[in-house]
């Protein structure tokens, strides 16, 4: 169905529409549910490249794509294009001064991002590297402080080679957390 949308919203709008950006992200965000990375990757690009091209930077179908193309590396275990993906994505909403429309992308992105950082075991020195990515969104905006605590928390677990002391540090429902996402997900 996603692939029919986005035909019709080719031959009825043309190739140059925000709405068949939005189709691209669409149908790219399935791929990469369904592990279909290949096909994933050059869709989020040409809907990244209609988005800044007819919205501008400052828009937030930008960052939202930026973001679905950052979770892509990330499940493809490619921390450094992932991480200057995200970078990008970021230093964009701050670009327009992180409006209240970006928030909920960034957290939704930040959450994704924990989640797939759990997931893939990276080690301690890289962990610290996103950390201080995430800081400078998480700092001041309570919605981030959670995941920002869960993350910080499982950077400290990996540098101390798995310390369980370190978890003590958490409120209980956030250790929970991170525990239950440490157990589906291996430490």
């Amino acid at each position: 169905m996603l692939q029919q949308a986005l035909a019709l919203r080719i031959k009825l709008l043309g190739q140059e529409h925000p709405d068949v950006a939005a189709s691209m992200n669409n149908l790219a965000e399935l791929y990469t549910s369904q592990g279909r990375y290949d096909q994933a990757e050059p869709l989020l690009q040409q809907a990244l490249v209609l988005y800044l091209k007819l919205l501008g930077e400052e828009h937030s179908d930008g960052v939202k794509t930026l973001g679905s193309l950052g979770l892509l590396y990330l499940k493809q275990y490619e921390w450094r294009r992932a991480y200057l993906i995200f970078e990008q994505s970021i230093a964009m909403a701050q670009n327009f001064q992180i409006q209240s429309s970006v928030l909920p992308i960034l957290r939704g992105q930040f959450k994704n991002c924990f989640r797939e950082l759990v997931k893939s075991g990276v080690d301690a020195r890289e962990l610290e590297d996103w950390l201080n990515l995430w800081r400078t969104v998480a700092e001041g905006r309570a919605e981030f402080q959670v995941t920002f605590r869960l993350l910080e928390t499982l950077w400290k677990y990996r540098k101390t080679n798995g310390d369980v002391r370190v978890l003590l540090e958490l409120p209980v429902e956030e250790r929970g957390i991170l525990q239950a996402a440490m157990a589906a997900y291996g430490p």
